[in-house]
Order: C-alpha cells, then sequence, then structure tokens
C-alpha cells in the first residue's frame, strides 16, 4: 500500500471527507428557508470545522501538482452557490460584525455586517475543489488535497467563515 492510499483511507481524512461531502450536499439542495434547514447547516459546519482540526497535515513533495485550479468553482458557480444561500436564508442572512474579537484597543474597526451567504458560499469555494479533486481519485493529488483543506484554507479563509457561521445561527437556531 503506498503512502496515498494509507493517508486516503486514515479515519479521521475519511471523516473529514463525509463531513464535506454533507455540507456540500445541504449547500447545493434547493429547499426554502426553514428552521429545519438552518439546524442542519449549523451541524454541518460544526462537524466540519471539528473534522478540519484533526486532519493530518500531509508531507508534500518538492514538486507538488495543486488539484485546486483545476477542479475550482467557475465564476457563474459560485455565484449560483452565492444566490441559492440568499434566497433560502431570506431575512436571516446578514448580521452585525466584528472584525477582531480579541482585539480590545480603541484603534479597531467599528462593527460591520456579515452576510451569511457569502460565509457559507466562502466555505463551499473552499472545500468544494477538493472533493471535486477527491473524486477523481488521482493518487497524486491526495496530499495536496488534504494539505489544502489543513493548512492555507482552513486557518486563514473557511475556518473564519466557519465560527461566524456558528456563532450566528447558533443564535438563530437556539433563540
Amino acid at each position: 500500500m503506498d503512502k496515498y492510499s494509507n493517508l486516503k483511507e486514515q479515519p479521521t481524512v475519511v471523516h473529514f471527507v463525509e463531513s464535506a461531502r454533507t455540507f456540500c450536499r445541504l449547500v447545493e439542495t434547493d429547499a426554502p428557508e426553514s428552521d429545519l434547514w438552518m439546524l442542519q447547516i449549523l451541524v454541518a459546519v460544526a462537524d466540519l470545522y471539528a473534522a478540519a482540526h484533526h486532519l493530518p497535515v500531509p508531507d508534500l513533495d518538492s514538486a507538488r501538482i495543486d488539484p485546486e485550479d483545476r477542479f475550482d468553482l467557475t465564476p457563474s458557480e459560485y455565484r449560483e452557490v452565492f444566490l441559492r444561500l440568499g434566497r433560502r436564508l431570506g431575512e436571516n442572512r446578514y448580521y452585525p460584525y466584528c472584525f477582531d474579537s480579541t482585539d480590545l484597543s480603541p484603534n479597531q474597526p467599528p462593527p460591520g455586517i456579515g452576510d451569511l451567504a457569502d460565509d457559507l458560499a466562502d466555505i463551499y469555494r473552499d472545500i468544494k475543489p477538493g472533493l471535486r479533486a477527491w473524486d477523481a481519485n488521482i493518487a497524486d493529488f491526495v496530499s495536496d488535497i488534504i494539505f489544502e483543506w489543513k493548512e492555507p484554507l482552513f486557518r486563514t479563509h473557511w475556518g473564519r467563515h466557519a465560527v461566524d457561521v456558528l456563532r450566528v445561527l447558533h443564535s438563530l437556531v437556539y433563540k
């Protein structure tokens, strides 16, 4: 068994892929705004966020192949997802946003307006290309897919969106 097959079969990786599929399926499904959908997406984002913490950080070969570009969402695919989420969220779409909740200095910018449709669509945009590459079943991509999900995308982008989604949807679901 080669190192890629072994990595692909690790329970933490399998769990993340299953969580990612559940999240993407909920985003892709046309369903009216509902309390049930908000609860389902809240649970899916919580599971995805928790699963990302357990992903391994694979050793990358020096000659990396970045599968993400090949499997990226097109601008029209992203727009379709963003608009669908906006319709589904309806009046629950926008929320007050604090730029850095750890910064108590008076120099912090004033609070702004967050957008759940943007948050969820950005998580989807960061997760879906890896699933597409994963489903292509190209062994050379496995380490890179997992690395992209864990390191740059989770740490600096979709993980932050997930935290905002969790905070807001928790308040909406359990009001």
